[in-house]
């Protein structure tokens, strides 16, 4: 696979696609409650209008959704210039924060389903395994994203010494 090496650019726009994806399918999956609900059972199973048909669920997963979009925002105010009023800890605090989560999240389910297939556990996959190896993925790219935060220089070591007098 050519294209370049990995730049914090590159791993930022992936957490965000991934992110703001996500997002974007669970306000999909609120609106299949009304208006697709073959695709919901499709994607998320029989308990899909279980689910939905509650309000506070509903409510939840519109939550959700808009937390997965504010997330996608986190890797581009890193590496965009508009970023740069943000300041570097809040950037990595958020960046850093995301990925444990979503490492956890991911990473706990991944670790139940291969306790399923391994015969550990005596359970049925389901099709959850694609969302716990979505939010594991996540959360790599939300981490690989904080650390490359780490390593760019500040707007001030970029932009040089400032061209103001000195006031006394």
């Amino acid at each position: 696979m050519s294209g370049g090496p990995v730049t914090p650019t590159r791993t930022a726009h992936a957490a965000s696609a991934c992110a703001l994806l996500f997002g974007a399918l669970h306000v999909v999956w609120s609106l299949a409650y009304y208006y697709f609900p073959a695709f919901g059972r499709l994607t998320l199973g029989p308990t899909f209008e279980w689910s939905f048909g509650r309000p506070a669920f509903m409510a939840y997963d519109l939550v959700v959704a808009a937390l997965f979009v504010l997330a996608a925002t986190l890797p581009l105010f890193a590496y965009r210039p508009w970023g740069a009023r943000v300041p570097r800890w809040v950037q990595g605090s958020g960046l850093w924060t995301a990925s444990v989560l979503l490492g956890l999240r991911g990473g706990a389910g991944v670790v139940a389903d291969l306790l399923v297939v391994l015969g550990i556990v005596s359970a049925t996959l389901t099709r959850w395994v694609v969302y716990d190896v979505w939010f594991l993925v996540l959360g790599i790219l939300f981490g690989a994203a904080a650390r490359q935060l780490r390593r760019r220089p500040t707007v001030a070591a970029v932009a040089g010494p400032s061209l103001e007098p000195a006031r006394s």
